[in-house]
């Protein structure tokens, strides 16, 4: 895998977050709050690789905890599309100035994407080919969003029914009704309890501003309240 295109990713995911990167000896980057001038608030360390190292006493803050989970979650999310968008093969099938490259294939659907460059990212894009295969139409386009486009392409296809998929609003409300049961609910077994926190983790893993937008939400519903 380039290792370069990596962290331009991780990099870019980071920067609407507010979370910068500077890289520091034998290929990390270091990923901080802060003026890398003055100040640092160190969150974590990302190697080649894509390993997410940290120091605890580092874990100050809720902030660094949400920014922490954030950065690793990003770092799976392109440890998967970076080396398979610089494998796959070119699709022919696409007449586009843009050079898309073909990722699966089946049923007459495809899924392909296209590097947009280290400022925009990936562009992923669902199509169904014509009827010799000479090209393809109805295209269900996913800057920056390679899950999005996978379920797409997975219930597109017929290979996953779209019943079994939720989408990221019901995959909120499930993430908001864990966190209350979680918070108030004084009945749960331990075994509910690790189950509904597993469920938080998977969600986490899948919308990585899931926490930052539950407590935003909070914020604003605390201060409604107190109007």
């Amino acid at each position: 895998m380039d290792s370069k295109r990596f962290f331009d990713e991780i990099i870019r995911m980071a920067a609407p977050q507010g979370i910068k990167a500077k890289e520091i000896k034998d290929e990390n980057i270091l990923f901080f709050f802060g003026d890398d001038k003055s100040t640092i608030f160190p969150i974590c360390h990302v190697n080649k690789d894509g390993e997410a190292h940290y120091w605890e006493k580092d874990m100050d803050t809720p902030e660094k905890i949400e920014a922490r989970r954030y950065i690793t979650s990003a770092c799976h999310s392109a440890l998967e599309y970076v080396p398979v968008m610089e494998n796959a093969p070119q699709l022919k099938a696409a007449e586009s100035s843009e050079k898309y490259k073909l990722l699966l294939d089946h049923d007459g659907i495809v899924l392909a994407g296209t590097d947009m460059g280290p400022a925009d990212g990936y562009k992923f894009v669902t199509w169904r080919y014509t009827y010799d295969k000479s090209g393809v139409t109805l295209g269900h386009y996913y800057p920056n969003k390679y899950k999005e486009a996978k379920e797409d392409f997975a219930t597109r296809s017929g290979l996953i029914s779209e019943h079994r998929l939720f989408n990221e609003d019901q995959m909120m409300a499930l993430y908001r009704s864990a966190s209350y049961s979680l918070d108030e609910r004084t009945d749960l077994t331990a075994k509910q309890e690790d189950e509904l926190k597993e469920i938080k983790k998977q969600i986490e893993r899948t919308i990585p501003s899931a926490a930052t937008v539950l407590k935003a939400e909070q914020q604003a519903l605390t201060q409604q309240m107190n109007l």
